[in-house]
C-alpha cells in the first residue's frame, strides 16, 4: 500500500509539473493574479499551429504571426488557465519583455571613466576639451542635444555633405558637396542631410556625446568639438575611396586653422581591394597623419568576420600562390601544382 501511495503521489506531482512547465514563471504569476485578469499580454506559443491557432482564437486571442511551430498571439491573462489545459500546446512564454538600450558600459569597460576622473597615474582628467573629433560616416543629426554645449549652441564646427549638389558653399579645392559652419547650424540655416540611417549619429555619440539626454551614454570625449563629413555611399569604389582621403584632408585643414589637435574616426569601408594599406588612398591618409603632430585616424575593424571573404589553408611548401576566378566566391589555392578548394 505504501508503494502504491508513493507511486500515485509521484504521478500526481508529475502531472502538475507538466502543466506548470507549459508556461514561463512570469505567465504563472499573471495567471494567478486576479487583479490582472483583464491585462492584455503578448505571448509566444509552441505547438502544432493548425491545432493551437483555433484554441487561441476560441479563447478570444488574436494570432499575430506564426513561424513553424511557434506563433505570436495577444490574449488576456484570464485565458492562460484555459490555454494551459490544451494538450496540443507545448510551451507558452511572455513575448512582451522589458528591453533597454545597450552600450551603457562602454566608458566603464574601456576605463574611459577613469580617464575622465584623472585617476593616477594621470595628472589630470581628460574629456576632449580643446580637441577636435572628426567623424567620416553617414552624416550627423546636428540638432541633437548631445552635440550641443552648455549654452545650447552647436559643438559641430563644420559639416561637409557629399550628397548635396555643388553650390556657393561648396568647399574648395574639392569642388563637390556643400559645407555648413557652426554659425549656419546655430542660425538654422544648415540644410545638410540629418543622417537618414542614424549610423553616423550613433558613432558620433559613442565618441563625443555630452550625456545630457542620458548620462549613461556619455561619449569618450564629451567636451570635444566636432567636424562631420557625410559620405556618398553610392559612388564607385575608386571615387568613394578618394572621397575618404578628401574628407581626412578637409578635417585636418579645418583643425589646423584653429590650431587644435584632431582625431578622425572612419566607421566605413569597402570589401574590395587588398586591404594591405598599400593603395594610394591609404598612403595619402598616412602621409597626412605624419605631416604634423596632433593628428590621428581611427578606422573600424569591420563587420565581415562571418562573410566568406577570407582564405585559410595549411602551407606545406615554402611558397603559396592564390588566385581568384571572376564571379566565383570561393577561391582556389595552389601549393606548386596542388589545387585545393578552401
Amino acid at each position: 500500500m505504501r508503494f502504491l501511495s508513493i507511486l500515485l503521489l509521484s504521478l500526481i506531482t508529475q502531472s502538475a509539473l507538466s502543466q506548470q512547465t507549459k508556461m514561463s514563471f512570469r505567465l504563472m504569476e499573471l495567471m494567478n493574479d486576479v487583479e490582472k485578469a483583464n491585462k492584455e499580454i503578448s505571448i509566444l506559443v509552441k505547438g502544432e499551429y493548425s491545432q493551437i491557432a483555433p484554441e487561441i482564437e476560441k479563447a478570444g486571442g488574436t494570432i499575430k504571426f506564426h513561424a513553424g511551430n511557434i506563433c505570436g498571439a495577444t490574449i488576456t491573462a484570464s485565458t492562460l488557465r484555459f490555454l494551459q489545459e490544451i494538450k496540443s500546446i507545448e510551451r507558452m512564454e511572455e513575448g512582451r519583455v522589458q528591453v533597454q538600450t545597450l552600450n551603457d558600459k562602454m566608458l566603464i569597460n574601456n576605463r574611459i571613466d577613469l580617464i575622465h576622473q584623472g585617476v593616477s597615474p594621470l595628472i589630470q582628467g581628460y574629456d576632449g576639451s580643446n580637441v577636435i573629433v572628426g567623424i567620416i560616416d553617414t552624416g550627423l543629426d546636428f540638432t541633437h542635444p548631445d552635440f550641443k554645449d552648455s549654452l545650447g549652441q552647436s559643438r559641430v564646427l563644420w559639416i561637409w555633405d557629399h550628397l548635396l549638389a555643388s553650390s556657393g558653399n561648396t568647399p574648395q579645392p574639392y569642388n563637390y558637396g556643400q559645407q555648413f559652419s557652426k554659425a549656419d547650424i546655430d542660425a538654422g540655416n544648415a540644410t545638410a542631410h540629418v543622417d537618414q540611417t542614424a549610423h553616423g549619429s550613433h558613432v558620433t555619440g559613442i565618441a563625443v556625446a555630452n550625456g545630457d539626454t542620458m548620462i549613461a551614454f556619455k561619449g569618450a570625449a564629451p567636451k570635444a568639438d566636432i567636424i562631420a563629413v557625410s559620405l556618398n555611399f553610392n559612388q564607385g569604389d575608386d571615387t568613394w575611396l578618394s572621397s575618404i582621403a578628401d574628407a581626412v584632408d578637409y578635417i585636418f585643414n579645418k583643425a589646423d586653422s584653429l590650431n587644435k589637435p584632431c582625431v578622425i574616426n572612419i566607421s566605413a569601408g569597402t570589401y574590395l581591394g587588398s586591404h594591405d594599406g598599400k593603395d594610394l588612398q591609404a598612403n595619402a591618409i598616412d602621409n597626412l597623419i605624419q605631416a604634423k603632430d596632433g593628428r590621428m585616424v581611427v578606422a573600424a575593424a569591420g563587420n565581415a568576420g562571418n562573410y566568406p571573404l577570407h582564405i585559410q589553408h595549411q602551407l606545406n611548401n615554402d611558397s603559396s600562390f592564390t588566385w581568384y576566378k571572376k564571379h566565383l566566391e570561393i577561391p582556389f589555392t595552389s601549393n606548386f601544382g596542388q589545387t585545393l578548394q578552401t
